[in-house]
């Protein structure tokens, strides 16, 4: 739940309590010298005299009941409203700290990038004002040597991995049944791993015996190994398993060629920019570069989340064809399908935005991480329905066959049933994962 919801159900909450909390808040005022209350008289109770305790408690003992009430419901209604009126104001001053604070942090950033080149600067002549040139190149021929020598034993690995056999055509769609399919992308997927783990253990064994004996080198290298270089080809990976690019048989998703070329590339981008993203300010930090002083991670961040809202946008045809579920869709499955690319730019651009807002407010403890896992978990619910449906499909009974009708609709019937508690099941555990 964000930070403007969560004060928005705190305001909500405390106008259903101000009730009992007027009630203490009187009762506590009703233990103290009271100022301008009145008592007895045409219009109301008469002039209490505040002169001493004394006088309070003798000018009390002499109120009725019905003027004990009448003064105790001026005072719960007086406080109630105060309370009512703190709580719309509490809302609306949310919104507008969120607003200036958004305002402040893009302002700031403007106001910084003149900073950029002599930081930036500054970071590279601190890394390369001890090794030189000499230094410096030998640094760069171990990346390079490592990242050939992990090339290597990955595809040794490839070459060791027995081919996969044909898959038999599922009688239904004529194409590999999804058990078979999962199999074998999983099998592959396990192979990929092997092969990437190769590739890391051969590339970090080299950077470990030829790099330079100080131990800032060998960070400079392991941490861009381990971060976009790492991060990229999980990505690929993960591309590979979900979207098949060039095994269209094998793809889970609903996807045509073109579309999951691009989807597959678009993920080992992002997934690139993360890292280098990561690395870039490490480093700089690294070297004593002040990185709020030019804002760098804004700028770096608005390309991560541009790239984002881009591939978004460019692939909003794929990403619609991938969630429809085909000729038996419903008109709101439909109208979900078409919305889902327009919805994710938003949540995409809240989420920035929403980052951006906690830098302002030096909120740091709340950067660890959790406005991407929560964007991360938003955008993957339409890949859990597609998944949902799949395992529907496959779990139904088979109509391959059948003219009876009666049969036709229960097994039609059976695979909605599973799509609706799948759903269910997903939405209850979206909804944990981001309280």
């Amino acid at each position: 739940m964000s930070l403007l919801a969560r004060r928005l159900l705190a305001f909500l909450l405390g106008i259903w309590l101000a009730v009992p909390a007027a009630w203490l808040v009187s009762m506590s005022a009703a233990a103290q010298p009271a100022a301008g209350m009145g008592l007895g008289s045409q219009d109301g109770p008469a002039e209490i005299a505040t002169d001493s305790p004394e006088a309070v408690r003798e000018a009390v003992s002499r109120l009725t009941d019905a003027e004990v009430r009448q003064m105790l419901l001026e005072r719960l209604d007086a406080v109630a409203a105060e309370r009512a009126a703190d709580a719309e104001l509490g809302v609306g001053a949310v919104l507008t700290a969120a607003g200036e604070s958004l305002v402040t942090s893009i302002t700031g950033a403007v106001s910084r990038i003149g900073n950029i080149p002599a930081g930036v600067s500054q970071g590279f002549g601190r890394f390369y004002e001890p090794r030189g040139a000499t230094g410096t190149l030998h640094l760069i021929a171990v990346l390079v040597l490592a990242l050939a020598v992990g090339h290597l034993a990955e595809r040794l690995i490839w070459w060791l991995t027995p081919a996969a056999a044909p898959l038999a055509a599922d009688a239904r769609t004529g194409m590999p049944s999804l058990g078979a399919t999962l199999e074998f992308l999983v099998r592959r997927f396990v192979f990929e791993g092997l092969g990437l783990a190769a590739f890391i253990a051969a590339a970090w064994g080299v950077m470990a015996t030829v790099h330079p004996p100080e131990p800032i080198s060998y960070l400079i290298l392991t941490f861009f190994l381990f971060g976009p270089v790492l991060l990229s080809r999980i990505a690929v990976a993960i591309g590979r398993f979900l979207l098949a690019p060039q095994q269209p048989e094998y793809r889970l998703l609903r996807v045509d060629d073109a579309g999951a070329r691009l989807l597959t590339t678009a993920i080992a981008v992002f997934a690139a920019l993360v890292g280098l993203r990561m690395y870039i300010l490490s480093f700089m930090g690294g070297h004593g570069v002040d990185l709020a002083s030019m804002r760098l991670g804004f700028w770096m961040g608005l390309v991560v989340y541009g790239w984002i809202i881009y591939t978004a946008w460019r692939g909003r045809a794929p990403l619609t064809a991938m969630l429809l579920p085909g000729e038996e869709a419903t008109s709101g499955e439909r109208f979900m399908a078409r919305a889902y690319p327009a919805a994710s730019i938003v949540m995409i651009a809240a989420i920035w935005a929403l980052g951006e807002i906690f830098v302002a407010q030096q909120l740091w403890h709340l950067l660890d991480g959790r406005l991407p896992l929560t964007l991360s978990l938003i955008l993957s619910a339409p890949l859990a329905d597609v998944a949902i449906r799949g395992l529907a499909a496959h779990y139904a009974p088979d109509i391959a066959g059948e003219t009876r009708p009666a049969w036709r609709d229960l097994a039609e019937r059976t695979r909605r049933g599973y799509v609706r508690m799948g759903r269910v099941i997903v939405l209850v555990a979206l909804i944990v994962a981001l309280f």
